[in-house]
């Protein structure tokens, strides 16, 4: 099992993030904010200032171009491509293999074939670079929704975030039933505990609930104050 610390885990700039993490034996998710940091130039110069860091998945603000990847606009998808297309130009900078795709249209008007089609592409185009898709939950959706994906693209992959299933009121083990083998990472919020220690017991508690043993990615800085790193490390003994 990989276990990776989120950059939105820290109050400040991308960069400066990623450059904490890299001063620790820890894998990393990049989370992107803005369309500055989606161009291949900063990432060409992060690369370079985080050397040996291994960034195991990248992720965006999604309503800044992912909604637009499912519209109908072929002008408006367009413009969406051409930031994804930048995106992928950034991951190869930086070594990662994994995007995580959070826009989907999971609405009152949510259309399972088109949605699936669309994904396809998606996943088309980010494989041409090497990158894998995965597809996250949100804290809205039922677990039907998901499944309802997998049968029209068995290839389907997802990223299931723990933290949006408390969120939506469903029982973990739905969400892990409708996405089964294809689920490639767990997000999770940094638990509000008084010490690294008992926040890594709680988080282990909540993986051995969704029965996974693949890649767990942090989210979120623990409101209660330790470091996150050590966090990692108390998650890893654990293992």
């Amino acid at each position: 099992m990989i276990t990776a610390i989120s950059t939105s885990c820290f109050g400040c700039e991308t960069e400066d993030a990623a450059k904490t993490i890299s001063l620790f034996p820890c894998n990393a998710e990049i989370a992107f904010k803005t369309f500055y940091e989606y161009r291949p130039e900063f990432s060409k110069r992060l690369a370079a200032e985080v050397s040996g860091l291994n960034a195991v998945s990248v992720r965006s603000y999604a309503p800044n171009f992912e909604y637009q990847l499912f519209c109908s606009s072929r002008r408006v998808r367009g413009d969406g491509f051409y930031w994804l297309d930048q995106l992928m130009r950034s991951m190869q900078l930086l070594g990662a293999k994994r995007f995580v795709l959070q826009g989907a249209p999971f609405g009152a008007d949510f259309n399972a074939e088109s949605t699936a089609a669309t994904l396809k592409e998606i996943s088309a185009f980010c494989a041409r670079y090497g990158a894998e898709t995965c597809l996250e939950n949100d804290g809205v959706s039922s677990p039907q929704i998901y499944a309802r994906l997998k049968e029209r693209f068995p290839e389907i992959k997802y990223s299931l975030n723990l933290s949006k299933v408390r969120i939506s009121g469903y029982p973990y083990g739905m969400f892990t039933a409708a996405m089964g083998q294809s689920v490639s990472q767990i997000c999770l919020a940094c638990p509000d505990c008084p010490n690294a220690g008992s926040a890594a017991d709680e988080i282990v508690n909540l993986l051995k609930n969704v029965v996974f043993s693949k890649d767990v990615i942090l989210t979120g800085a623990p409101a209660s104050g330790y470091d996150v790193t050590d966090l990692v490390r108390a998650v890893k003994s654990r293992f």
